[in-house]
This record gives structure tokens, C-alpha cells and sequence, in this order.
């Protein structure tokens, strides 16, 4: 994330990294679940899944972020 936090975009660049810390919580489950004799697949299934929509919303909000530092504060609207 290259966004230079405003008043605008600090509040989704908060969410960003609560969705990272999140983020790397479920590779730790993932991976604790995997070092397991005999791992689960549900609960790997539904970690990985968890994990997947973490993923899908950090790149939005990302997406959101790139667009705001790129029209500036001058073009903004609002």
C-alpha cells in the first residue's frame, strides 16, 4: 500500500492493516492445522476461505487507496 494517509483514506488504511494482522493470524491457524498429525480439512477449508475473502477485501480497499492518491485532494469531491 503507497497511499500517503489523509484525513480521507486513514480510516481504510487503518482497515488495511487489521485486515493484514487478521491476515496473519489465519496462515498461522493454516499452518498450525497443517502441522498436525491428522489435519482437519473443514476447519482447513474454512480458514483458507476466511483467509481468501481477507485477501479480496485488502486488494479493493488497496484499489480504493491507489485511485485516491492518484486523483489528489484537489479533484476530490465532497
Amino acid at each position: 500500500m503507497n497511499a500517503i494517509p489523509t484525513p480521507q483514506n486513514l480510516s481504510l488504511a487503518a482497515r488495511v492493516s487489521l485486515l493484514n494482522m487478521r491476515k496473519k493470524r489465519l496462515e498461522r491457524d493454516i499452518a498450525t492445522e497443517m502441522g498436525r498429525p491428522l489435519p482437519c480439512n473443514i476447519e482447513l477449508g474454512r480458514l483458507k476461505r476466511s483467509k481468501l475473502r481477507l485477501k479480496d477485501e485488502i486488494a479493493s480497499i488497496d484499489g480504493v487507496l491507489s485511485t485516491l492518491q492518484r486523483v489528489g485532494p484537489e479533484r476530490r469531491v465532497g
